[in-house]
């Protein structure tokens, strides 16, 4: 006879314990999580703020400085970068300017220094000024090129300085034999040597040539010199602007906080 079936009460209890376990155990995870949330926040408000990122001056000494700087070298540098901006003036004929100072002395156009001018003037002597050395090539035009004429105009004590490599300049000449009767016409920058530094020695040379006494002003038409060539003064100037504003910027910060520190 086969043994009667028997239960076993632990059996039954073991799904319902191992329930209870597991909602246990979620519990808790929920708690620690809870936990860590609590405490990533109590770090997060008591933590330092963090640094702003960059270069921050603080000295005022310093940005006074810096700000002294800025202010003197765009007074220098200014009048040479304000040249890109210039317009030319009318400067007239020169063969007509010694009758104009007889007759009209004030219609005589004047001829500052360092201003852009149009003009136009003849060449009234052979001699020729030239800087550098021809190159070694038979091409009339690359063996001038980069060198520079001074030449004597008529009218005036005016020197036009001209690219010794420009096509007109060198068919003239080649065709003259030298540049006496070329007519020099166009824009450019107008010179004192006596005022510009590195011009003594061009002055002095040229005074002597032709026999212009020391006390003469005498002026320079450089046709190669033009407005866009001071672009680098121009972006100079700009950069200067920027950290005199960002200096200044500095120095009311450490001020406005020093006066609500003192409130």
């Amino acid at each position: 006879m086969a043994p009667p079936d028997t239960e076993n009460p632990a059996d039954d209890d073991a799904p319902v314990e191992d329930q209870a376990q597991a909602d246990d155990a979620a519990l808790a995870d929920d708690a620690a999580l809870a936990d860590d949330a609590a405490l990533d926040g109590w770090l997060d408000e008591d933590e330092p703020p963090p640094r702003r990122r960059g270069i921050t001056m603080r000295n005022p000494l310093m940005l006074l400085t810096v700000l002294g700087a800025s202010i003197f070298l765009i007074v220098q540098t200014w009048p040479k970068a304000a040249w890109y901006f210039a317009r030319p003036a009318e400067c007239g004929v020169l063969s007509e300017r010694p009758e104009l100072k007889k007759n009209a002395p004030d219609q005589v156009p004047p001829l500052d220094h360092d201003s852009l001018c149009s003009l136009s003037g003849i060449v009234q002597s052979l001699a020729i000024f030239a800087t550098g050395e021809a190159k070694d090539t038979p091409d009339p035009y690359a063996r001038q090129a980069g060198r520079k004429y001074f030449v004597k105009l008529d009218g005036d004590n005016v020197f036009a300085v001209i690219a010794a490599d420009r096509k007109d300049v060198v068919d003239f000449r080649l065709r003259r034999g030298s540049l006496f009767g070329f007519e020099v016409q166009g824009e450019g920058r107008i010179l004192d040597p006596d005022a510009e530094s590195g011009y003594a020695g061009t002055a002095r040379l040229l005074r002597l040539k032709f026999s212009i006494p020391d006390d003469t002003p005498i002026r320079i038409f450089d046709t190669t010199s033009r407005p866009g060539d001071r672009w680098p003064q121009v972006l100079m100037v700009a950069a200067l602007l920027l950290t005199a504003a960002l200096a200044a910027f500095g120095l009311l910060r450490i001020l406005r906080f020093r006066m609500a520190a003192e409130r």
